[in-house]
């Protein structure tokens, strides 16, 4: 990202960062593309999700939520725009959920913030690269 507030303005993709994901997808390293940011930002909250099933008393539901979170990263990972979705909508709940019963609102909102801005990412980058392939641009 060329600027730190875009992880805050999640909207907000740099015409030359898109332009360096579809030239270089399948080059860049999970760190470095779109997808490869969400399936790790997924990874790390099931890995939460399973600590708290076992040591916080979340139980199964933990178990279940990581791993709807493993699937949905494997999924971005591979380029389904659906599963950006699903994560957008998934990560929007729970941090509603989390915002009023454990964590404060502002917490909540800049991890907001900073996850959806991975997702949107990816699915911009993802439907690029289906309109690309569509019309022949490369």
């Amino acid at each position: 990202m060329t600027a730190p507030l875009n992880w805050l303005l999640w909207w907000r993709i740099a015409p030359q960062e898109m332009r360096v994901q579809l030239d270089r997808y399948r080059d860049l390293g999970l760190h470095e593309s779109a997808r490869g940011i969400s399936f790790l930002f997924l990874t790390g909250a099931a890995l939460l999700a399973m600590a708290w099933a076992q040591w916080g008393g979340a139980g199964l539901e933990g178990l279940r939520d990581a791993l709807i979170l493993i699937f949905l990263g494997v999924a971005i990972y591979f380029g389904h725009r659906w599963a950006s979705l699903a994560a957008m909508i998934v990560w929007s709940l729970e941090s509603a959920l989390v915002a009023f019963t454990q964590a404060g609102p502002v917490v909540s909102l800049l991890w907001w913030c900073v996850y959806m801005h991975a997702f949107w990412w990816a699915f911009r980058v993802e439907g690029r690269r289906r309109l690309e392939a569509r019309h022949g641009v490369s």
